[in-house]
């Protein structure tokens, strides 16, 4: 049971955390950015 728990946790955390650094590397959207680097950090 608790490694399905880990398991959303983790695909929750790339979920947000994936795009919030490819919007990091890329500079595309500065405000994008921001919030993904608060929601990350």
């Amino acid at each position: 049971m608790w490694l399905l728990i880990l398991s959303q946790i983790l695909n929750f955390t790339a979920f947000y955390w994936i795009p919030g650094a490819i919007s990091r590397i890329s500079g595309a959207n500065t405000f994008v950015s921001i919030l993904f680097f608060f929601y990350t950090d």
